[in-house]
């Protein structure tokens, strides 16, 4: 689920994410509620709440809930585009 604020700025609610990047979009994750387990170009992070991520253009990456549903704040600069979202496999 993802309720989007405005085109920059979205709350989700992740189970788990797909391997994907984007071209021209650097995204900031910051936990509200749970442990997320993210991949960033590689590197695994676990991410408390509060804790924050950034993932710049061209990094590959992707996430799981460590038990529940994980609510994070998604800060993406430019704005999120489905022209700019690769997923793959």
């Amino acid at each position: 689920m993802v309720a989007e604020i405005c085109d920059d700025f979205a709350i989700a609610v992740i189970d788990k994410s797909q391997p994907h990047f984007h071209l021209k979009t650097r995204e900031t994750y910051r936990v509200l509620r749970g442990t997320l387990y993210a991949a960033r170009v590689g590197v695994g992070h676990v991410l408390n709440e509060e804790d924050t991520l950034t993932i710049e253009p061209g990094n590959i990456h992707y996430a799981r809930a460590a038990e529940n549903p994980v609510w994070i704040e998604v800060t993406s600069t430019p704005a999120w585009s489905a022209n700019d979202h690769f997923v793959l496999g």
